[in-house]
């Protein structure tokens, strides 16, 4: 089957079980049944027009990267996503929130101009920036371990997060264009 999200981009997606997590430009979240495989079906959204550009899934909670908002949700019923905390972003485009990995209770964002943030998500009514490194357009974010791996205008970085408030720089190489 084939989803086509109305109006804008699609930009992101993670899946968990039987259902896909969806993020684009005119809307924060959808949440799709995908069950049937040949018949894909929304089953719940929140939100519109936030250029969200990064989704990720860890259990019953969905993480959303967006220009304006970094989203913690609940997803415990599909049908109804729910809201447990924002962080709020400089709400520009140029400090759209790119790309992201959440582990445990830290967030790990790429923005496209206001660098690689590193976000205490512990307390999701509560979400506080706890650290920062200076990069431009952080197109990836991995996290293993206490390596940040991150793919930016500089090429692909490596960053030391064993100290979430103290990030620092382990290596560089230039990739290319």
């Amino acid at each position: 089957g084939e989803f086509k999200p109305p109006g804008g981009f699609t930009r992101g997606v993670a899946v968990s079980g039987d259902f896909a997590y969806i993020v684009g430009d005119k809307t924060v979240l959808r949440v799709v049944d995908i069950s049937n495989p040949l018949a894909p079906t929304v089953v719940g959204s929140y939100g519109e027009a936030t250029w969200a550009k990064a989704v990720q899934v860890v259990g019953s909670t969905v993480y959303v990267a967006s220009c304006r908002y970094f989203f913690v949700f609940d997803v415990s019923t599909p049908h109804q996503p729910r809201v447990l905390g924002t962080y709020e972003t400089n709400g520009k485009y140029q400090y759209c929130a790119l790309s992201m990995d959440v582990i445990g209770t830290v967030a790990y964002v790429g923005t496209h101009s206001d660098g690689f943030e590193v976000l205490d998500v512990s307390s999701p009514s509560n979400i506080k920036r706890v650290g920062k490194y200076d990069l431009s357009r952080c197109n990836g974010v991995l996290v293993s371990g206490t390596t940040a791996y991150v793919v930016s205008s500089r090429g692909l970085t490596l960053i030391d997060v064993g100290t979430p408030s103290a990030p620092m720089l382990i290596s560089n190489v230039r990739t290319g264009t």
